[in-house]
């Protein structure tokens, strides 16, 4: 199914994208120089970060030993 972002403008799959609510990996996603596809709210009032599955799949393994090393986990 596809969907187009009303922020970024951005056509997307949704099996290409993965979807966060999480504000402090949504960060460190960002700080690490992924794309943000879309942004939007959810029925809770929460934001929705929109991010590439393929950025996904590598910057999971450093968010998680981030998470690791700083004590978090």
């Amino acid at each position: 199914m596809k969907a187009i972002s009303d922020v970024t403008g951005i056509e997307y799959e949704m099996e290409d994208v993965v979807f966060f609510r999480n504000l402090y990996q949504s960060s460190f996603y960002i700080d690490h120089n992924a794309t943000i596809v879309d942004v939007f709210t959810d029925s809770n009032k929460k934001l929705v970060f929109v991010f590439w599955r393929n950025q996904h799949e590598d910057l999971i393994k450093l968010w998680l030993r981030n998470k690791k090393e700083d004590g978090k986990e």
